[in-house]
């Protein structure tokens, strides 16, 4: 959980003057909690608008397979499922919110979790870290 709680601070304060900029362009009377993005928001963006892709993350080059998919449900996705009656797939989002919540079931420890989480933050603070390194 406290890992979860890392990645949604990093990302919001990485990402979240994107979303600042985007309600303030709406003029939406919507509450400060409402226009404050969610994981998931904030995930979709890092692949949607960041360019993250499984290739970009040391964990995907050293384990193999797939993460995108566990970041956030594509709309496409999202709609097929809704036309075929078909669950919601697992994202990080997702297991944020059942942990969160105390999902007393689901609440087990997530393999390669703790492994993965540095290495998101790891790129969204990619440029930040470019620049410590050059001086």
């Amino acid at each position: 959980m406290v890992a979860l709680t890392a990645l949604e601070l990093a990302l919001k304060d990485r990402y979240g003057g994107f979303f600042i900029e985007q309600n303030v362009r709406k003029r939406s009377k919507q509450s400060p909690s409402e226009r404050a993005p969610s994981l998931a928001q904030l995930l979709e963006h890092m692949v949607e608008k960041d360019d993250l892709t499984d290739e970009s993350l040391a964990f995907t080059k050293l384990y193999g397979g797939s993460v995108i998919s566990l970041l956030y449900e594509s709309k496409a996705s999202r709609n097929a499922a809704k036309e075929n009656c078909m669950l919601q797939p697992i994202t990080l989002a997702g297991i944020r919110n059942s942990l969160a919540h105390g999902d007393p079931f689901d609440g087990l420890p997530w393999s390669g979790l703790l492994e993965l989480i540095p290495d998101l933050i790891e790129y969204a603070y990619r440029s930040y870290l470019l620049e410590i390194e050059q001086g």
